[in-house]
């Protein structure tokens, strides 16, 4: 297994209060497209968000490993062989205050199988800006700061 990770920044014109008040909401996937339904069992650090595509049979079981008000941090984790192609799947998301807004920091990272490095590499950077983007849509008015 090879270890590959993907990121993006961007900037929306809100308070990073209030980003952070959407975004700690672990639960809330309204904002996002493609999911069929969410089941969330438990709460705080350790709860299980079930996710499923629309068109997908299987659920994604993904785990709130760590979130801190104070630094408008969370974590989570993909649990199983939830995504194909790839394994140990964890993200980081930060809500850091800038001068005209907040700037949205999502990366992850992830295992792929040494021979679908190649292919596997621009889906997780997809994912993190896909997933961010999605994200940052709620607030309006957001523009790309750093994409790499």
């Amino acid at each position: 297994m090879t270890p590959i990770h993907g990121q993006h920044h961007l900037t929306v014109k809100a308070s990073a209060d209030d980003v952070w008040q959407a975004m700690r909401n672990y639960g809330d996937l309204s904002w996002t497209e493609g999911i069929e339904e969410v089941v969330v069992e438990g709460e705080g650090v350790g709860m299980l968000r079930k996710v499923r595509l629309s068109g997908a049979g299987e659920w994604i079981l993904e785990r709130l490993t760590a979130r801190d008000d104070a630094s408008r941090t969370f974590s989570y984790a993909i649990e199983g062989d939830g995504m194909p192609g790839f394994s140990n799947y964890s993200a980081h998301v930060r809500a850091e205050p800038a001068d005209q807004g907040c700037i949205i920091h999502w990366e992850c990272r992830a295992d792929a199988q040494d021979d679908a490095v190649e292919a596997m590499q621009p889906m997780v950077q997809a994912l993190a800006e896909g997933i961010s983007g999605l994200f940052a849509a709620q607030f309006n008015n957001n523009s790309d700061v750093d994409h790499e």
